[in-house]
C-alpha cells in the first residue's frame, strides 16, 4: 500500500490577477510540487468566480487547516487574503514554505 501523500496548499495573490495566469501558476506548482505532496489549490476550492471573497476565503481556509504545509508564491506579501493564510499557518503550526520562483 502506498503511504498517503502530505497535503500541500497553494496560497497565491487571486484578486485583481488575470485569472489565466492565476491558474497556470496554479498548475506549475502543482507540476513542481506534486510528486511529494497532495497539492490543495483555491482555484479547485472555489470554481465559481461569483463567489463573494468572504466566503472564499472561508472556503480556503478550512482547508488549509486541513493542510501539513502551505507555499506561498510570489507576490503573496501583496495580498491580504494570502497575508491571513500566512498568520494561519504561524497561529496553527502549518509548515510555510516561500517559493518567488512561481
Amino acid at each position: 500500500m502506498e503511504k498517503k501523500k502530505p497535503k500541500l496548499y497553494v496560497s497565491l495573490p487571486i484578486s485583481g490577477h488575470d485569472h489565466d495566469e492565476v491558474y497556470a501558476r496554479c498548475a506549475a506548482a502543482i507540476a513542481k510540487y506534486s510528486d511529494r505532496y497532495q497539492v490543495i489549490t483555491p482555484v479547485e476550492l472555489v470554481r465559481d468566480t461569483t463567489t463573494p471573497y468572504n466566503e472564499c476565503m472561508a472556503i480556503c481556509i478550512r482547508e488549509l487547516l486541513t493542510c501539513d504545509a502551505a507555499v506561498f508564491l510570489d507576490g503573496w506579501r501583496d495580498s491580504k487574503g494570502c497575508f491571513l493564510e500566512y498568520w494561519t499557518c504561524r497561529i496553527y503550526n502549518i509548515l510555510d514554505i516561500e517559493d518567488n520562483e512561481l
